[in-house]
């Protein structure tokens, strides 16, 4: 099983104090196809470091994350929608660490996975031979015509998924009985 999943965030980095502030994950099957799905804003523990860009990129509004939850809770539903499966994102290494900031933070003693697929490098793969040389989920979006990318957790999780379907190798999807 593979979770899909997007992340957004105070800032770039979570060593300088940003928070994520936003998850959502598409749980699917071997096949790809959806079995569950996982969406919830949290409550940035230092909403006054949140960086004037992300704020502008992501939407974040204290009003807007009234139904938010707190930082341990989010990481604890999240590391169990997460168990036994194979993270998927585009730039992994990035929601990775923000993922991994907030275990530490909030002391949970939980596992993510380390691992996992990053859609940059898959589309690397497909495109960089066609002479494509920005690989941003805008820049997705725009070479395969889908709508602008939203910058939310979920409509970014779904862009996720609708680019991992597209570059993920079938002959490996169908190759293991």
């Amino acid at each position: 099983m593979f979770v899909i999943l997007d992340t957004e965030t105070t800032g770039l980095y979570p060593y300088k104090g940003h928070e994520m502030i936003s998850f959502a994950g598409i749980k699917t099957d071997k096949d790809l196809n959806e079995i569950d799905r996982l969406v919830i804003k949290i409550h940035p523990k230092r909403p006054d470091r949140i960086d004037p860009e992300a704020r502008r990129i992501n939407g974040y509004h204290q009003n807007r994350w009234r139904d938010a939850i707190s930082q341990k809770e989010a990481i604890e539903q999240i590391a169990s929608f997460m168990s036994g499966c194979v993270p998927v994102a585009h730039n992994w290494a990035f929601d990775r660490a923000f993922l991994f900031s907030t275990l530490k933070s909030t002391g949970v003693d939980r596992t993510i996975p380390r691992r996992g697929i990053d859609t940059i490098t898959l589309a690397t793969s497909a495109f960089y031979q066609h002479g494509i040389r920005s690989f941003s989920m805008q820049s997705m979006c725009d070479l395969l015509g889908w709508p602008k990318q939203p910058h939310r957790a979920e409509a970014d999780a779904v862009l996720c998924l609708e680019l991992f379907k597209l570059l993920y190798p079938m002959t490996i999807r169908t190759a293991i009985k």
